[in-house]
């Protein structure tokens, strides 16, 4: 087993993310993949672990970003702006996460 990573920069509606994919690089053939969402403070360490330890069990892993490229919340109050458009907005918070 061999566990690969990178950062993934990707756009939508003009907005640039950046994810995080996690694979195993031995494995042949296709995987299904599953989506790690971050909680409101925004994708860091924690989710790209999730990432790799499901890449560890033969999926892809990806943490997805739903605030935007190095958008993160350092104290509640911001990390609840952040998160309250998604709250108000479901199909926002489903569109991000296709």
């Amino acid at each position: 087993m061999t566990i690969k990573t990178r950062i993934v920069d990707y756009t939508q509606d003009g907005a640039t993310f950046e994810g995080y994919l996690a694979w195993d690089d031995a494995a042949t053939g296709p995987r299904p993949v599953v989506l790690v969402s971050h909680a409101w403070g925004g994708a860091g360490d924690f989710e790209h672990a999730r990432a790799r330890d499901l890449a560890e069990l033969g999926y892809v892993g990806f943490s997805l970003d739903l605030y935007g490229k190095g958008v993160r919340g350092s104290n509640p109050d911001e990390n609840a702006s952040l998160m309250q458009p998604f709250l108000d907005d479901r199909p926002l918070l489903q569109k991000r996460m296709q």
